[in-house]
């Protein structure tokens, strides 16, 4: 992947893919300061602490010109540290690139995703997992209901057993481009924040159904 814009967010879950994209910038920055952030040695996230140095890198004068920062997977950040990152994503010259990496999309802010250019890698590994046609039809009639009414049906296609980890990505991927209506960039990552945060529930075993009346809240409020 060629590093052409001054921030770049990657998703893969798989790590070997990862590496091999931070391993091909640094190559392409062969020349250029390069700073990592890593969690610390048995460490479970990266702290605000770590963060604070890390964005004080990006304000140094480059020896080379040119500076590369890596983040080695922003899903590990804590909110806070995410946060903290923000100002510097926006405020540092033009010779400051960042490529930010993440292993798990639903735990990258969104305020962090509006910053930077997105790029999905899709793991060899699972290149044969499709989501099931009415998956897809229900994620893209749920986002453009009119009414509740019109929504219910959708939503117990979308929360049917097995089937809410495809959900959330066909509901990801259905997602309109943010424009006049009313999917304006608010909206969109509001919505984004909520795919998140109903993933965490599940994960934490919450009833799918109770989970997404999250995001009939943030449809039809």
């Amino acid at each position: 992947m060629k590093i052409t814009s001054r921030s770049h967010l990657v998703f893969s879950s798989d790590k070997e893919t990862l590496n091999k994209i931070a391993n091909d910038a640094s190559r392409q920055f062969a020349t250029a300061d390069i700073f990592w952030l890593r969690a610390k040695e048995e460490a479970k996230s990266i702290t605000v602490e770590q963060v604070e140095d890390f964005t004080g890198k990006a304000h140094l004068s480059a020896v080379s010109g040119k500076k590369l920062l890596i983040v080695e997977d922003v899903s590990i950040m804590t909110a806070a540290a995410q946060n903290k990152m923000l100002k510097t994503l926006e405020d540092t010259s033009d010779s400051t690139f960042f490529l930010l990496l993440a292993t798990d999309e639903w735990r990258v802010l969104p305020t962090v995703k509006s910053r930077c250019v997105i790029n999905h890698h899709t793991d060899h590994s699972n290149a044969s997992v499709k989501i099931p046609d009415k998956i897809k039809i229900a994620a893209e009639k749920l986002l453009s209901a009119s009414s509740l009414d019109d929504a219910l049906p959708h939503i117990s296609i979308l929360t049917a057993k097995d089937f809410v980890p495809l959900s959330l990505i066909a509901l990801t991927q259905a997602l309109p481009k943010p424009c006049l209506n009313m999917f304006t960039h608010q909206k969109r990552y509001a919505i984004l924040k909520v795919l998140a945060e109903i993933n965490r529930n599940i994960a934490a075993n919450c009833n799918a159904t109770n989970a997404f009346d999250l995001l009939i809240m943030e449809l039809f409020k």
